[in-house]
């Protein structure tokens, strides 16, 4: 399984904006077959920071993922409302014994 930290620093004027794609994307990537899970947490004590923690079934679930449309609109979009460039980390989860 790979999970994915997608850490996003966004404008407050374009709050709204951003929530709103994040929602269409986390609902479409959540009906994704190789996603486990996609969700999106605030930091509270930094405001408008938040990080997209995503859980894959594979390396090709995200390559499959990025391809995705609705994926690629988010990026095509995400000019508009992010203030610094997105900073990404991906995590091989090692398997339960």
């Amino acid at each position: 399984m790979k999970i994915i930290h997608a850490y996003i620093k966004i404008s407050s004027e374009k709050r709204d904006l951003f929530l709103n794609e994040a929602k269409t994307l986390i609902q479409q990537s959540k009906a994704e077959p190789g996603n486990i899970s996609y969700h999106l947490y605030e930091d509270p004590l930094t405001a408008n920071s938040f990080v997209m923690v995503e859980e894959w079934k594979d390396q090709e679930a995200i390559r499959v993922h990025e391809e995705s449309a609705h994926f690629q609109l988010f990026v095509s979009n995400a000019a508009e409302f992010m203030v610094a460039p997105l900073e990404a980390h991906v995590f091989e989860a090692a398997k339960q014994q």
